[in-house]
């Protein structure tokens, strides 16, 4: 736990917090891109030859297009933030780990194709979970939690791991310590559920699990 606190302090750090701020200010452009341009087409276009009716659709449209858009600005500062995630890892490791040899990095095209196969990973076992909820409602909250810190877990151990080391290795690290990955991930599940703090996650989670991976590598050996 202290590692995730000392990780939200980070944030405002001035050496990351340009990075959140990038990564903020890109995905609000580019959402209110989106809904804008979509409330436009729904304006411009007749869906039904009544005009009072079809205001009310235009209204309802736009209304759907921005609830809509709230729900996926996570998702979308997700892959926006695959942008700075290898420069976030190595201003923490610079500033934390100094003997450490400079790693070779992701790249951009690995860290989107990363970001992306978890966006559609998290996705999934998000739908699988809320089938669990609803037969089992009192379960909600700890399926929610248990299912998100193993995702979160499992990706930003697996992002800054790779950086370092073969994918093979890095699996098998993984492997052997994926009770740790999960405790380490359960505050980032936390801060996933709760609004706007849960556009700050990538970031934030990229700063945690460098020094979650760093740890649980020095203590294996």
């Amino acid at each position: 736990m202290a590692e995730f606190l000392r990780a939200l302090r980070d944030l405002g750090a001035p050496d990351v917090r340009v990075y959140v701020i990038w990564t903020v200010l890109i995905s609000v452009a580019v959402l209110a891109a989106t809904v804008g341009g979509s409330i436009w087409i729904l304006g411009a276009v007749a869906v039904v030859e009544t005009g009072w009716l079809d205001g009310l659709l235009d209204v309802l449209g736009g209304i759907a297009v921005s609830v809509l858009a709230v729900l996926i600005f996570p998702a979308l500062t997700g892959l926006v933030s695959a942008l700075f995630l290898d420069a976030v890892v190595d201003r923490i490791e610079a500033r934390d780990f100094p003997a450490l040899p400079k790693a070779a990095g992701l790249g951009l095209l690995a860290g989107l194709r990363i970001a992306l196969r978890f966006a559609l990973v998290m996705l999934f076992f998000n739908l699988v979970a809320l089938v669990v909820v609803w037969f089992v409602p009192v379960l909600n909250v700890a399926v929610f939690l248990l299912v998100n810190g193993y995702l979160l877990g499992r990706e930003y151990y697996e992002m800054v791991s790779l950086r370092r080391w073969p994918k093979a290795e890095a699996d098998a690290r993984r492997r052997r310590s994926s009770m740790g990955l999960l405790v380490a991930g359960l505050p980032l599940a936390v801060a996933a559920a709760i609004p706007v703090v849960n556009a700050l996650v990538p970031i934030l989670g990229a700063i945690h699990f460098t020094r979650v991976t760093h740890r649980l590598a020095a203590s294996a050996r």
